[in-house]
């Protein structure tokens, strides 16, 4: 079966890390996925090489930037995220702080086989 996932990234002030977490995301082998990436006020350049990252190198069009008009804090975040998109019930969240990122490009794909198993 080939799952979907849902990756949800709340972030504030990620500017030395967020290209690592994005790139971590566009590079998966298994591309059955969403990423969302929120910021959270961040009072740095993190929204910029964001989307410098994304322009660059083209990165795939399921990650999208939502940007925060009010402080909502990463639980916050997740919780509204999750309201507004309605994922279905078979649906895989994977929750993915924007200075961290995953390590290898079949992540998705072991943790799809994960799930089937």
């Amino acid at each position: 079966m080939y799952n979907k996932f849902i990756i949800i990234t709340p972030f504030f002030n990620v500017e030395n890390w967020i290209r690592n977490c994005t790139l971590s995301v566009a590079r998966q082998d298994y591309k059955n996925y969403e990423h969302y990436m929120i910021d959270d006020l961040s009072t740095d350049n993190s929204c910029e090489a964001f989307e410098s990252t994304k322009s660059e190198l083209s990165i795939s069009e399921n990650i999208k930037l939502i940007k925060n008009v009010d402080k909502k804090y990463a639980l916050k975040n997740i919780f509204d995220t999750l309201e507004n998109i309605q994922p279905a019930d078979e649906d895989i969240i994977v929750i993915l702080d924007g200075d961290d990122w995953l390590a290898g490009t079949d992540v998705l794909k072991k943790i799809n086989q994960i799930y089937n198993d």
